[in-house]
């Protein structure tokens, strides 16, 4: 009898858990404030907090899977992962470019939206000129 009852949890258990596994996330559609934030001249060694800013414009809730960056001295931080249909959300981002010159770095959201993944691109300038003066 306790064998019997310990398959039939185990059966639906396994149950559950396929339900759950085929639930599909619908396509939604985002909006982003901006695909390039330029910050011109920056002096050398300061940090530059960036908000990257959208909308769910969708008819689905947009799951943020992952944020990459192309390189180390960009780190993003996201506050949350779900974001409602019709609902605005952020990535804050710390930019630390570490050589002296042009820098280009890239944000890579990945979403379950129509555009996934998207770059977002961050550009400027070092400033190399006080190496000049001294």
């Amino acid at each position: 009898m306790l064998l019997k009852k310990i398959v039939i949890l185990v059966v639906l258990i396994s149950l559950i858990a396929c339900s759950n596994k085929n639930k599909k996330i619908e396509a939604t559609i985002v909006e982003f404030d901006k695909d390039v934030y330029d910050f011109g001249l920056i002096e050398f060694e300061e940090d530059v907090p960036l908000t990257i800013n959208f909308s769910n414009i969708g008819d689905h809730p947009m799951v943020i899977n992952n944020v990459k960056t192309s390189c180390g001295c960009t780190v993003p931080k996201l506050a949350t992962n779900n974001i409602v249909s019709g609902g605005k959300g952020s990535i804050h981002v710390d930019v630390s470019p570490s050589r002296r010159g042009k820098f280009n770095s890239s944000v890579y959201v990945f979403y379950n939206g129509i555009g996934s993944p998207k770059q977002i691109r961050i550009k400027g300038v070092i400033n190399y000129l006080d190496l000049l003066e001294k």
